[in-house]
């Protein structure tokens, strides 16, 4: 992949926090790119930088060094109204106001394109991206009425009806079952663009990702397709813990499964009375 085809370019990335030194960095120098519908999942220990850097790629925070760009344009030189165009972002706990109905939170999606309100268009997207989420019966209820998961689904929806060309999430299956996890990221993957989210799970990332960016320490350890990247040296030297991937009982794929080990109670023997 050459510089001039990404999708999605960091070059030399760095963030400290206002009033401190790069010394204090939260990321450093952290550089890869994205292709065209490409789906990169980013991962790493609490506190390597996760957070940090998908809200810079979202144009939520600037980059204290390097330049984020996105099909070659740098978002700093992007007005609020393009970024808004051009990245959807799906955070951990983005709570809009639990008396709105489903539909009506969607079309918000639709904000940046204003004109596509005109003759009730907006309202018609907004319930097609409810049935693409699986929330078509939802679609007049309130907010507030909804599970976590199908919160979760109707901020996807948003972010469809958004028409963006990156797609940005932060923990997208974070309080959500094995099952709904996996329904969630289908449900992402399916819709084309480029995609950068934070992940926890590292056993999905096999069947989402096309690439993997390893984080430790605000730097990036390790950039490459899944099976590479999440080899069993690197997650052991990163996470602590080993993987391993086992060969499916019935199907031609290997299963990625962790190998925590938990710390066994000390036992103290006791002399009987």
């Amino acid at each position: 992949m050459t510089r001039q085809t990404a999708a999605l370019d960091l070059r030399d990335v760095g963030y400290w926090p206002s009033g401190r030194s790069p010394a204090d960095a939260l990321v450093s120098a952290i550089s890869f790119s994205v292709g065209a519908g490409e789906c990169v999942a980013l991962v790493g220990p609490n506190g390597a930088g996760k957070t940090t850097l998908v809200r810079m790629i979202a144009g939520l925070a600037s980059p204290g060094t390097g330049t984020i760009m996105i099909d070659g344009k740098s978002i700093s030189a992007m007005s609020f109204a393009e970024r808004a165009r051009r990245i959807a972002y799906v955070g951990q706990s983005d709570e809009a106001d639990g008396r709105l109905s489903v539909a009506d939170y969607v079309a918000l999606g639709l904000l940046p394109h204003a004109r596509l309100f005109a003759g009730g268009t907006g309202r018609d997207e907004a319930r097609r991206a409810c049935e693409t989420v699986g929330l078509g019966d939802l679609a007049e209820r309130r907010l507030d009425q909804l599970s976590g998961g199908e919160r979760q689904r109707a901020r996807i929806a948003r972010a469809m009806c958004q028409k963006p060309s990156l797609l940005v999430l932060d923990e997208p299956t974070n309080h959500l079952d094995p099952l709904a996890r996996g329904e969630q990221l289908a449900i992402v993957a399916s819709m084309g663009v480029p995609i950068v989210a934070a992940l926890h799970d590292l056993t999905l990332i096999d069947a989402f990702a096309d690439k993997v960016a390893i984080l430790a320490d605000g730097r990036l350890r390790a950039f490459g397709p899944p099976g590479e990247t999440l080899s069993t040296a690197n997650v052991r030297d990163v996470f602590g813990v080993d993987m391993h991937r086992l060969k499916h009982p019935e199907h031609d794929y290997h299963l990625p499964t962790l190998d925590i080990r938990l710390p066994m109670p000390t036992t103290h023997s006791t002399t009987p009375c």
